[in-house]
Protein backbone atom coordinates (compact mmCIF):
# COMPACT_ATOMS: atom_id res chain seq x y z
CA UNK A 1 0.00 0.00 0.00
CA UNK A 2 1.45 3.40 -0.95
CA UNK A 3 0.68 6.89 0.29
CA UNK A 4 -1.17 8.83 -2.41
CA UNK A 5 0.82 12.08 -1.98
CA UNK A 6 4.39 10.73 -1.91
CA UNK A 7 4.20 7.17 -3.21
CA UNK A 8 6.13 6.01 -0.13
CA UNK A 9 5.27 2.63 1.33
CA UNK A 10 2.77 3.18 4.14
CA UNK A 11 2.30 -0.42 5.14
CA UNK A 12 2.17 -3.99 3.89
CA UNK A 13 0.26 -7.18 4.55
CA UNK A 14 1.34 -10.75 4.05
CA UNK A 15 0.09 -14.27 4.57
CA UNK A 16 -1.47 -17.15 2.67
CA UNK A 17 -5.13 -17.04 1.65
CA UNK A 18 -6.78 -20.41 2.15
CA UNK A 19 -9.09 -21.63 -0.62
CA UNK A 20 -12.56 -22.86 0.15
CA UNK A 21 -13.96 -25.91 -1.64
CA UNK A 22 -15.78 -23.81 -4.25
CA UNK A 23 -12.66 -21.85 -5.19
CA UNK A 24 -10.64 -25.08 -5.34
CA UNK A 25 -13.17 -26.63 -7.71
CA UNK A 26 -12.52 -23.85 -10.23
CA UNK A 27 -8.78 -24.56 -10.44
CA UNK A 28 -9.29 -27.30 -13.04
CA UNK A 29 -8.50 -30.27 -10.78
CA UNK A 30 -10.86 -33.25 -10.43
CA UNK A 31 -11.50 -35.59 -7.51
CA UNK A 32 -14.02 -37.97 -5.95
CA UNK A 33 -14.50 -36.89 -2.34
CA UNK A 34 -14.65 -39.59 0.33
CA UNK A 35 -16.94 -39.33 3.38
CA UNK A 36 -13.96 -39.32 5.71
CA UNK A 37 -12.57 -36.24 3.98
CA UNK A 38 -15.24 -34.19 5.76
CA UNK A 39 -14.49 -35.66 9.19
CA UNK A 40 -11.74 -34.63 11.55
CA UNK A 41 -9.63 -36.92 13.66
CA UNK A 42 -10.92 -38.04 17.05
CA UNK A 43 -9.47 -36.07 19.99
CA UNK A 44 -6.51 -37.72 21.70
CA UNK A 45 -5.21 -37.57 25.27
CA UNK A 46 -2.09 -35.77 24.07
CA UNK A 47 -4.00 -33.27 21.95
CA UNK A 48 -7.48 -32.72 23.40
CA UNK A 49 -8.02 -29.58 21.32
CA UNK A 50 -8.40 -31.46 18.04
CA UNK A 51 -11.82 -31.02 16.44
CA UNK A 52 -14.29 -33.72 17.59
CA UNK A 53 -14.93 -36.65 15.29
CA UNK A 54 -17.76 -36.03 12.90
CA UNK A 55 -17.12 -32.30 12.63
CA UNK A 56 -15.85 -30.62 9.47
CA UNK A 57 -12.21 -29.53 9.59
CA UNK A 58 -10.00 -27.28 7.50
CA UNK A 59 -8.23 -30.37 6.18
CA UNK A 60 -10.76 -31.04 3.39
CA UNK A 61 -8.91 -28.97 0.79
CA UNK A 62 -5.56 -30.55 1.72
CA UNK A 63 -7.01 -34.04 1.36
CA UNK A 64 -8.73 -33.57 -1.98
CA UNK A 65 -5.81 -31.58 -3.34
CA UNK A 66 -3.48 -34.48 -2.55
CA UNK A 67 -5.85 -37.04 -4.08
CA UNK A 68 -6.21 -34.94 -7.24
CA UNK A 69 -2.59 -35.82 -8.01
CA UNK A 70 -4.00 -39.19 -9.06
CA UNK A 71 -6.08 -40.21 -12.11
CA UNK A 72 -9.13 -38.30 -13.31
CA UNK A 73 -12.35 -39.64 -11.67
CA UNK A 74 -13.97 -40.34 -15.07
CA UNK A 75 -11.25 -42.90 -15.79
CA UNK A 76 -12.66 -45.01 -12.91
CA UNK A 77 -15.48 -47.32 -14.06
CA UNK A 78 -16.89 -47.28 -10.51
CA UNK A 79 -17.16 -43.49 -10.25
CA UNK A 80 -20.63 -42.59 -8.93
CA UNK A 81 -21.20 -39.75 -11.40
CA UNK A 82 -20.23 -40.79 -14.94
CA UNK A 83 -20.27 -37.93 -17.44
CA UNK A 84 -20.34 -38.23 -21.22
CA UNK A 85 -20.02 -35.58 -23.89
CA UNK A 86 -22.38 -36.35 -26.77
CA UNK A 87 -22.10 -35.10 -30.35
CA UNK A 88 -25.04 -35.98 -32.62
CA UNK A 89 -26.16 -38.42 -29.92
CA UNK A 90 -22.86 -40.32 -29.91
CA UNK A 91 -20.32 -40.30 -27.10
CA UNK A 92 -17.13 -38.38 -27.82
CA UNK A 93 -14.57 -40.36 -25.76
CA UNK A 94 -12.26 -38.58 -23.37
CA UNK A 95 -8.47 -38.58 -23.58
CA UNK A 96 -6.89 -38.84 -20.15
CA UNK A 97 -3.54 -37.37 -19.16
CA UNK A 98 -3.01 -37.70 -15.43
CA UNK A 99 -5.72 -35.67 -13.70
CA UNK A 100 -6.85 -34.04 -16.96
CA UNK A 101 -9.62 -35.20 -19.28
CA UNK A 102 -9.68 -33.79 -22.83
CA UNK A 103 -12.59 -33.96 -25.28
CA UNK A 104 -11.98 -33.19 -28.95
CA UNK A 105 -14.56 -30.78 -30.37
CA UNK A 106 -14.46 -28.91 -33.66
CA UNK A 107 -15.82 -25.48 -34.46
CA UNK A 108 -19.47 -25.68 -35.48
CA UNK A 109 -20.23 -28.89 -33.56
CA UNK A 110 -23.09 -28.97 -31.10
CA UNK A 111 -22.63 -31.06 -27.99
CA UNK A 112 -24.59 -32.20 -24.95
CA UNK A 113 -23.49 -33.20 -21.44
CA UNK A 114 -24.97 -36.42 -20.05
CA UNK A 115 -24.66 -36.94 -16.30
CA UNK A 116 -25.56 -40.11 -14.40
CA UNK A 117 -26.31 -40.32 -10.67
CA UNK A 118 -25.53 -43.84 -9.44
CA UNK A 119 -26.16 -43.02 -5.80
CA UNK A 120 -29.41 -44.07 -4.13
CA UNK A 121 -29.98 -40.57 -2.82
CA UNK A 122 -30.77 -37.20 -4.38
CA UNK A 123 -27.72 -35.06 -5.09
CA UNK A 124 -27.24 -31.46 -6.14
CA UNK A 125 -25.12 -30.48 -9.12
CA UNK A 126 -23.63 -27.22 -10.28
CA UNK A 127 -22.77 -27.26 -13.98
CA UNK A 128 -20.68 -24.50 -15.53
CA UNK A 129 -19.45 -24.18 -19.12
CA UNK A 130 -16.63 -21.69 -19.71
CA UNK A 131 -17.25 -20.54 -16.13
CA UNK A 132 -20.88 -19.65 -16.91
CA UNK A 133 -23.84 -21.26 -15.16
CA UNK A 134 -26.04 -23.43 -17.39
CA UNK A 135 -29.12 -22.31 -15.45
CA UNK A 136 -30.46 -18.74 -15.53
CA UNK A 137 -30.49 -16.91 -12.23
CA UNK A 138 -31.13 -13.57 -10.60
CA UNK A 139 -27.96 -11.47 -10.37
CA UNK A 140 -27.05 -7.95 -9.30
CA UNK A 141 -27.62 -5.85 -6.25
CA UNK A 142 -30.26 -3.19 -6.03
CA UNK A 143 -31.68 -3.62 -9.51
CA UNK A 144 -31.87 -7.40 -9.90
CA UNK A 145 -32.20 -9.05 -13.28
CA UNK A 146 -32.42 -12.63 -14.49
CA UNK A 147 -29.30 -13.34 -16.53
CA UNK A 148 -28.75 -16.09 -19.08
CA UNK A 149 -25.43 -17.96 -18.79
CA UNK A 150 -24.47 -15.84 -15.77
CA UNK A 151 -20.92 -15.54 -14.48
CA UNK A 152 -21.24 -16.21 -10.75
CA UNK A 153 -19.10 -17.59 -7.95
CA UNK A 154 -19.51 -21.36 -7.83
CA UNK A 155 -20.87 -21.23 -4.29
CA UNK A 156 -23.64 -18.90 -5.49
CA UNK A 157 -24.50 -20.78 -8.69
CA UNK A 158 -28.04 -22.07 -9.05
CA UNK A 159 -27.91 -25.88 -8.83
CA UNK A 160 -29.54 -28.82 -10.55
CA UNK A 161 -31.35 -31.51 -8.52
CA UNK A 162 -30.55 -35.10 -9.55
CA UNK A 163 -33.23 -37.37 -8.07
CA UNK A 164 -32.63 -41.07 -8.82
CA UNK A 165 -36.27 -41.85 -8.04
CA UNK A 166 -37.23 -39.88 -11.18
CA UNK A 167 -34.35 -40.70 -13.49
CA UNK A 168 -30.75 -41.83 -13.39
CA UNK A 169 -29.43 -39.92 -16.41
CA UNK A 170 -29.78 -36.25 -17.16
CA UNK A 171 -28.78 -34.63 -20.44
CA UNK A 172 -28.05 -30.91 -20.58
CA UNK A 173 -27.95 -29.66 -24.16
CA UNK A 174 -27.38 -25.95 -23.64
CA UNK A 175 -27.64 -22.80 -21.58
CA UNK A 176 -31.18 -22.49 -20.25
CA UNK A 177 -33.01 -19.24 -20.85
CA UNK A 178 -36.01 -20.27 -18.73
CA UNK A 179 -37.16 -23.14 -16.52
CA UNK A 180 -40.48 -24.82 -15.92
CA UNK A 181 -42.83 -26.94 -18.01
CA UNK A 182 -41.76 -25.31 -21.27
CA UNK A 183 -38.17 -24.53 -20.37
CA UNK A 184 -36.15 -23.08 -23.22
CA UNK A 185 -32.42 -23.38 -23.84
CA UNK A 186 -29.79 -22.36 -26.37
CA UNK A 187 -27.69 -25.29 -27.54
CA UNK A 188 -23.99 -25.63 -26.80
CA UNK A 189 -22.20 -24.79 -30.05
CA UNK A 190 -18.42 -24.78 -30.38
CA UNK A 191 -16.83 -21.65 -31.78
CA UNK A 192 -13.50 -19.80 -31.76
CA UNK A 193 -12.46 -18.82 -28.24
CA UNK A 194 -12.76 -15.11 -28.99
CA UNK A 195 -16.33 -15.57 -30.26
CA UNK A 196 -17.66 -17.50 -27.26
CA UNK A 197 -20.20 -16.00 -24.92
CA UNK A 198 -17.69 -15.93 -22.04
CA UNK A 199 -15.10 -13.95 -24.02
CA UNK A 200 -17.73 -11.49 -25.20
CA UNK A 201 -18.41 -10.77 -21.53
CA UNK A 202 -14.68 -10.48 -20.83
CA UNK A 203 -14.57 -13.68 -18.76
CA UNK A 204 -11.72 -15.64 -20.28
CA UNK A 205 -10.11 -17.57 -17.42
CA UNK A 206 -12.43 -20.61 -17.68
CA UNK A 207 -12.85 -20.83 -21.47
CA UNK A 208 -12.64 -24.40 -22.74
CA UNK A 209 -13.62 -25.89 -19.39
CA UNK A 210 -16.72 -27.84 -18.34
CA UNK A 211 -17.01 -27.87 -14.55
CA UNK A 212 -19.40 -30.29 -12.86
CA UNK A 213 -19.55 -30.29 -9.05
CA UNK A 214 -21.70 -32.67 -7.01
CA UNK A 215 -23.03 -32.21 -3.47
CA UNK A 216 -25.28 -33.96 -1.02
CA UNK A 217 -28.66 -32.29 -0.72
CA UNK A 218 -28.67 -30.48 2.60
CA UNK A 219 -31.02 -31.90 5.20
CA UNK A 220 -34.21 -29.88 5.53
CA UNK A 221 -34.22 -28.83 1.86
CA UNK A 222 -37.31 -29.04 -0.32
CA UNK A 223 -38.32 -30.07 -3.18
CA UNK A 224 -12.42 -23.66 -27.82
CA UNK A 225 -15.42 -21.85 -26.34
CA UNK A 226 -19.13 -22.26 -26.38
CA UNK A 227 -21.64 -19.88 -27.87
CA UNK A 228 -25.42 -19.74 -27.75
CA UNK A 229 -26.70 -22.02 -30.49
CA UNK A 230 -30.22 -22.91 -31.60
CA UNK A 231 -33.15 -22.32 -29.27
CA UNK A 232 -34.93 -25.47 -28.10
CA UNK A 233 -37.45 -26.52 -25.46
CA UNK A 234 -37.79 -29.13 -22.69
CA UNK A 235 -39.15 -29.43 -19.14
CA UNK A 236 -37.15 -28.35 -16.08
CA UNK A 237 -38.90 -28.50 -12.71
CA UNK A 238 -37.77 -26.09 -10.01
CA UNK A 239 -37.28 -26.88 -6.32
CA UNK A 240 -36.37 -25.16 -3.09
CA UNK A 241 -33.24 -27.03 -2.06
CA UNK A 242 -29.80 -26.28 -0.64
CA UNK A 243 -26.47 -27.94 -1.29
CA UNK A 244 -24.70 -29.91 1.43
CA UNK A 245 -21.30 -31.59 1.61
CA UNK A 246 -19.07 -31.78 -1.45
CA UNK A 247 -19.18 -35.19 -3.20
CA UNK A 248 -17.06 -34.78 -6.34
CA UNK A 249 -15.44 -32.24 -8.64
CA UNK A 250 -15.13 -33.02 -12.35
CA UNK A 251 -13.40 -30.70 -14.79
CA UNK A 252 -13.37 -31.57 -18.50
CA UNK A 253 -11.27 -29.60 -20.98
CA UNK A 254 -12.64 -29.45 -24.52
CA UNK A 255 -10.12 -28.63 -27.20
CA UNK A 256 -9.67 -28.72 -30.96
CA UNK A 257 -7.56 -31.58 -32.40
CA UNK A 258 -4.81 -29.09 -33.30
CA UNK A 259 -4.70 -27.74 -29.76
CA UNK A 260 -4.42 -31.24 -28.30
CA UNK A 261 -1.57 -32.11 -30.67
CA UNK A 262 0.27 -29.02 -29.45
CA UNK A 263 -0.31 -30.05 -25.82
CA UNK A 264 1.01 -33.53 -26.54
CA UNK A 265 4.14 -32.07 -28.13
CA UNK A 266 4.86 -29.77 -25.19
Amino acid sequence: MSQIETGDLAGSAGGTARLNEHEWAMLGRSVAVKPEDHIGEAPSIDDPVVAPAGKPTDDLIDRIDERSEGPHPLSDADFEFPIKILVAGQERPGIFRGNDCFILLDKGEEYAIRIENRKQSTVMMRLLVDGLNTLPQVVGKGVETTEIAPRVNLQDARAWVLDPAKRRRYTVKGFFTSTGRKAKFRTFEVTDAAEGIAARRNFTDQIGMITVVFYNKASGSRGVATKLGREDETTVQTYRAKVGDLLAVVNIRYVSPAALRQLQND
